[in-house]
């Protein structure tokens, strides 16, 4: 398996990519991209990252558009800040919720995407291209700045007994309660059968 890039990776190969004409609903450079068709394909087919609903090395943009704008902000493959309160790393993505438009940072100020059908894919200032504030998000899987990469978390796993006795915290937030909880915490003691 091919080394994870790093956020300056794939800055400079959205970068390499400044003279593709904007195209709503395109996904690929020869064809003319819009703004989430860019990153689909600068971390989806180029890096063979995972991107939203695709598993890593599994999307290419000979299979349609690929994930929306508001599929990045949902995702779980990425950690969500906003802008100004996180500072974005190359390779971070800015996205204006919920749907209107995303690319990626260049550095804590600037950023690449493929902007409108006049300019096609552009660098431009972060805080000047919307009057309001954007998401950053931090793919999960790839090394930003060429720092340690950052692993997916695992979920907490859920207890190996279905059937585990919650009745000692009920019981326990009853002392804050008008007593509702510890008429829940007899119900919950009386049927439960082993």
């Amino acid at each position: 398996m091919a080394p994870l890039p790093s956020g300056n990776q794939l800055v400079a190969t959205f970068r390499s990519f400044e003279w593709v004409g904007y195209v709503w609903g395109g996904s690929c450079p020869g064809t003319g991209w819009d703004c989430s068709g860019a990153c689909n394909w600068v971390c989806g087919d180029r890096w063979r990252l995972s991107i939203p609903g695709q598993l890593a090395g599994t999307w290419t943009c000979g299979q349609g558009h690929g994930p929306n704008v508001a599929s990045w902000i949902a995702w779980g493959g990425v950690t969500l800040g906003m802008f100004g309160a996180v500072q974005p790393l190359p390779g971070d993505l800015i996205a204006w919720g919920p749907n209107q438009h995303m690319g990626m940072a260049i550095d804590a100020t600037r950023f690449v995407s493929a902007a409108n059908p006049t300019d096609g894919t552009i660098e431009a200032d972060i805080g000047s291209f919307f009057n309001w504030t954007p998401f950053v998000l931090r793919l999960r899987q790839v090394s930003l700045a060429g720092g340690t990469t950052v692993g997916i978390p695992q979920p907490t796993p859920l207890p190996l007994n279905p059937l585990t006795n919650w009745a000692a915290t009920i019981d326990a937030s009853s002392t804050r309660t008008n007593g509702a909880a510890s008429n829940l915490s007899r119900f919950a003691l009386a049927t439960r059968t082993t």
